[in-house]
């Protein structure tokens, strides 16, 4: 016999529908009760149904999506979650942007999202075989674990997990997978869990949902399977996992009916953070698609290296070093050509008219380079500096490529003399009207602007030239 209580579907035990039933996708029900909220800024109508197999986020387990009649829910959660919420804090409160399109006493089918349910049910079942792994074999506790829509993080209180550690952790986790281990998740009261080897303690009001993975009985002290001592040497075979018990510990997600449908388990990366060791791990279909798209990309870059995959590491590393020598030789045939135009231009009559004029009334230069960036102007000033050369006036047009990139105009103006001039004129009548932005101090001041074509970093440095004419000439 089973009622109705708070928006959840209940069994005579307590359970909601998705711990009694989590593989079922569609219900028939009714909507029992229309919030109206603003949720993370945004006006959502929470809707609480007579019956439904959702999930409320909580654990680290994302709420389930779906729909209701064809209007998407967007989101699960607990109403105690809520701020400010006017029903049952115990109701399971879906998520909708309806708009006045429904209301209370409307009957239909409330789908869940399969794709979603399956792929974080594999999260938190794979999580779970992660956390029994490396507590078996190393007594690394499990302190804060994250499922996100790319990878799973695991964080453990530990100061440092060796490779080794992690290899024989991940190994054990996949081992068990083929075993194809019982998971289940259930009720139980403080007496019954005093009989259980949790994995970590748990405080208890009255009865606790708990996951056990492996099938266990408490009068049988049975010898656990070398595999589970860390024994290079053993192996868990599918079918043989009676009175094995991997792992208890306090749960109330979504799982999984056994360690076969999480398929595969993927360490990914390392960080060390605070003190501690964060996991990032891809698990079940997750992992499947990215070794899918990993041995894609091996195959398609070992075609263009002429190299099988075994040798792309020692071809793509020769590759770096031809390139970095490439680069420090294009990095010398630059600052020489740099220094032939400056040489250039020193020697160039007032009246030309390409934007590499002398400055007027000073021995000086300005120059503008068509490709460059900043890292060439200091170069130009260091040069400069080293011809004794008084004054300068230097530009270059730095052109991204990308979509989202933006080009620009890297300017640098130079006066060695005493006094210099004043920059904050320069400052405010040529360079904010045009957008440029920067600064510096005596003798050297840099700075950059937008720019969509070189020929707007020729008219600025035509611009600074002229006003440091008149500066000069006053």
């Amino acid at each position: 016999m089973k009622d109705v209580a708070g928006g959840k579907f209940m069994s005579q035990n307590g359970s909601s529908l998705y711990h009694q039933q989590p593989y079922t996708r569609n219900i028939q029900t009714r909507i029992e009760a229309m919030h109206q909220l603003e949720l993370d800024g945004l006006s959502r109508t929470a809707v609480v149904f007579r019956e439904s197999q959702f999930y409320p986020r909580g654990g680290g387990q994302p709420g389930d999506r779906g729909s209701f009649e064809g209007y998407p829910v967007l989101d699960t959660l607990k109403g105690s979650d809520i701020p400010g919420f006017p029903g049952d804090p115990s109701s399971t409160v879906h998520v909708m942007e309806l708009n006045g399109k429904l209301r209370p006493g409307d009957q239909g089918e409330l789908s869940l999202d399969w794709k979603h349910r399956w792929d974080y049910m594999q999260q938190h079942s794979g999580q779970h075989l992660i956390s029994a792994a490396f507590w078996l074999i190393g007594s690394y506790p499990t302190i804060s674990v994250h499922q996100g829509s790319d990878y799973t993080t695991v964080e453990f209180q530990a100061g440092d997990i060796p490779d080794n550690d992690i290899l024989r952790a991940t190994e054990l986790a996949n081992r068990c997978i083929l075993a194809r281990l019982d998971i289940r998740s259930r009720q139980i009261s403080e007496e019954e869990l005093a009989n259980l080897p949790l994995r970590r303690s748990l405080k208890v009001e009255s009865r606790i949902r708990v996951l056990e993975i492996g099938r266990f009985s408490p009068s049988e002290n049975a010898e656990l399977p070398a595999i589970l001592k860390g024994s290079e040497d053993a192996r868990l075979e599918p079918g043989n996992s009676d009175d094995l018990l991997l792992d208890v510990v306090g749960c109330g997600g979504v799982h999984l009916r056994n360690s076969a449908e999480i398929r595969l388990i993927h360490h990914l990366k390392t960080e060390r953070i605070r003190g501690r060791v964060r996991l990032y791990w891809k698990i079940g279909d997750r992992a499947l698609e990215d070794y899918r798209m990993k041995e894609d990309v091996c195959g398609k870059t070992g075609t263009m290296l002429s190299r099988p995959p075994e040798e792309i590491p020692g071809r793509v590393s020769e590759l770096q070093h031809e390139i970095s020598s490439l680069k420090k030789e294009l990095g010398v045939l630059k600052r020489r050509q740099l220094m032939s135009r400056i040489d250039e231009a020193l020697f160039r009559t007032p009246d030309q008219e390409d934007g590499s004029d002398n400055l007027h009334s000073a021995p000086g230069i300005s120059l503008f380079l068509e490709e460059g960036d900043m890292n060439d102007l200091r170069d130009a000033v260091k040069y400069l500096q080293k011809l004794e050369v008084q004054t300068a006036v230097l530009g270059a047009y730095d052109h991204d490529e990308s979509a989202d990139g933006e080009s620009k105009i890297f300017w640098c103006l130079m006066d060695r003399r005493d006094p210099s001039l004043e920059f904050d004129s320069i400052k405010k009548d040529i360079l904010e009207p045009m957008n440029a932005r920067g600064g510096g101090k005596a003798p050297v001041w840099q700075g950059s602007m937008p720019a969509a074509t070189p020929g707007d970093g020729r008219l600025l440095i035509q611009r600074l030239t002229a006003g440091f004419s008149r500066h000069n000439d006053a």
